[in-house]
């Protein structure tokens, strides 16, 4: 072996994830191989020379490689593909990052939050949390507070305050993620701000928790939830001391409420890289889980048409299931900009032909609604936009793929 190939090899650290699963650690990168692969490397670091490498793996896996073979393996499916690795930049999701705490104080922080994440503990948070939750929700709709109406003033002086409040939420929810990979001794790379579509966002580089079991990644990803439900505990005592000493203002508790759970089930949504998607894709073990869900429908054809076996039954069915429910969504959205469109267009032209007012609506008030819907409907449309383009780009991608393998063929 070449010196450089004795360098990245002292600096790679093989994991055996679970039973039957096999990593390897590089530069921060994780990447997952099969267990003869993983046997050699693990071999290598140990010292082992290619003739007891080849002799070893002769008595254990009945195979017959010979050294020069084995060199091969080792040359391109280890060092060139780490090597390649490294100027494969794969664009992030989230755009423009600014980063809001750094790796070492994150870790030391998070360090006096595992407590939550053992077993009985987070078991007993996690009900009492949820049944609170949903306590809280139905007190609030029999005291008639989700449909409580308040002044201009009042309003902006809300909206205010559930910015404060998102960032505040969003804050907590990524120290709930980097809390649950510090149980594991996995330290968050950091926590920051940016923007996923057009949306700002917050977001905790966890990236590390890939050399970890199924399971023990799920609690991870669940973990900023989690801590969010925690958040409720806290709102009830603050709705408790408002509905006692200040009744006129207890709507601002309820609609802090109301955005933090919102926010909770937004971040449930596997269709956009919320939680939800990393819950989905760990649970069904399914790699890049959008882009084999796009790929879906012409793998089922591939499968049919040349009578290929369901190597997993499980994932195929999760995999299946999620890409019903994407492309259905991709056919929706048109339509749904399209009526998104006409509304808006609709209120303003009432707003214009009115003089100014909706409704009952007092000109301000009104002025403010159409803003409103104006804002929220040309977010979507951006949104749909983005998400049209990125489908078409992707399956433009995969036609001109397909020409070059047929071109080759032929």
């Amino acid at each position: 072996m070449e010196t450089t190939h004795y360098a990245i090899l002292d600096s790679i650290e093989v994991i055996q994830v679970e039973h039957n699963k096999f990593a390897l650690q590089w530069k921060e990168k994780v990447f997952y191989v099969g267990e003869v692969l993983f046997r050699i490397v693990q071999l290598l670091k140990q010292g082992k020379e290619l003739s007891d490498i080849q002799h070893i793996l002769s008595i254990r896996y009945q195979t017959n490689i010979s050294t020069e073979r084995l060199e091969d393996i080792i040359q391109e499916n280890i060092f060139k593909k780490l090597v390649d690795s490294e100027a494969i930049q794969k664009e992030s999701y989230i755009k423009g990052r600014i980063k809001l705490l750094h790796e070492e104080p994150l870790f030391s922080a998070t360090g006096h939050l595992t407590f939550l994440f053992q077993k009985k503990m987070m078991v007993f948070m996690a009900l009492l949390s949820v049944g609170i939750s949903i306590w809280f929700a139905k007190l609030l709709f029999d005291e008639k507070l989700f449909s409580h109406h308040i002044s201009m003033k009042d309003g902006l002086f809300l909206v205010l305050i559930n910015y404060l409040f998102f960032f505040l939420v969003g804050m907590v929810h990524e120290f709930g993620h980097a809390a649950a990979a510090r149980k594991y001794n996995i330290s968050s790379k950091e926590i920051g701000f940016g923007f996923y579509f057009v949306l700002p966002v917050l977001y905790t580089d966890v990236s590390k928790i890939w050399v970890l079991s199924k399971y023990k990644r799920l609690l991870v990803n669940i973990g900023g939830i989690y801590f969010q439900f925690l958040i409720n505990i806290l709102l009830l005592g603050v709705f408790a001391i408002f509905h006692f000493y200040f009744t006129a203002y207890q709507w601002i508790p309820a609609s802090l409420f109301t955005t933090n759970v919102l926010m909770a089930l937004y971040s449930l949504n596997p269709f956009f890289r919320n939680d939800g998607y990393w819950m989905y894709s760990d649970f069904f073990e399914i790699t890049n889980l959008s882009d084999q869900a796009q790929a879906f429908p012409v793998m089922l054809y591939q499968m049919v048409s040349q009578g290929k076996k369901v190597k997993s039954l499980r994932q195929t069915i999760g995999l299946a299931f999620y890409s019903a429910v994407k492309y259905c969504l991709i056919i929706l959205l048109p339509v749904w900009l399209f009526m998104s469109f006409r509304e808006t267009s609709i209120l303003i032209v009432e707003f214009v032909s009115r003089g100014g007012h909706i409704g009952t609506e007092s000109m301000l008030e009104s002025i403010g609604h159409v803003i409103r819907v104006t804002l929220f409907f040309a977010l979507a449309a951006m949104v749909n936009f983005r998400t049209a383009k990125a489908f078409f780009l992707k399956i433009q991608t995969t036609l001109r793929r397909n020409e070059a393998v047929a071109e080759v063929a032929a």
